[in-house]
């Protein structure tokens, strides 16, 4: 039989239970550190996008103010434009009329801009509207003039059948001399 004898004292073993609870403490410190630092950058980020909503805003009302003058302003210079170049309507229409041959018909006169007019005339040929457009050329209120369109138009009767030759409908862009037709509103008036 043997006899164990232990001279040395009993140490005491390092339980894990110290080491797990630095490692719980050093963890929580670090996620600490990190959720304080998250919200500060979290909250700095609030407070630039705070000031710049209110920049924003204050320019927005700025120029809401500034709009309506703005557009009173273009509306007025706008107005005040169209009534120095008023185009004597009634004897230029006068005139394109008279110019027109035997059985040419407007279908439609506008205004594309204040010195530029469009016309769609219907005549029974093509050779009408040639005429009609070589009239135009010679006319001195006429700066420039454009044959755009020369459309062919079938009549149909009731049934749907085709009756006799197509017309043709031309589509004119006239450009005026606003000088011109002031002497042609002072020889209508005459």
């Amino acid at each position: 039989m043997s006899i164990n004898v232990n001279l040395l004292p009993k140490q005491e073993k390092e339980t894990s239970f110290k080491w797990v609870l630095l490692l719980a403490l050093v963890v929580m410190i670090g996620l600490i550190s990190w959720m304080y630092m998250t919200v500060t950058n979290l909250t700095k980020e609030r407070d630039i996008k705070q000031k710049q909503l209110l920049v924003v805003r204050a320019q927005t009302e700025k120029n809401e103010q500034n709009v309506p003058v703005q557009q009173a302003v273009s509306i007025k210079s706008f107005v005040d434009e169209l009534e120095t170049t008023k185009l004597p309507t009634v004897p230029l229409l006068k005139r394109l009329t008279s110019l027109l041959p035997g059985r040419g018909v407007y279908e439609s006169f506008s205004y594309k801009e204040p010195s530029i007019i469009v016309l769609d005339i219907r005549f029974d040929e093509k050779q009408d509207a040639a005429f009609y457009y070589s009239r135009l050329q010679r006319e001195k209120w006429v700066k420039h003039v454009k044959l755009t369109k020369l459309n062919a138009i079938e009549l149909q009767d009731e049934e749907g059948m085709v009756q006799g030759m197509p017309r043709y409908v031309a589509n004119f862009e006239i450009e005026l001399q606003s000088e011109q037709l002031k002497l042609l509103k002072q020889e209508g008036n005459s």
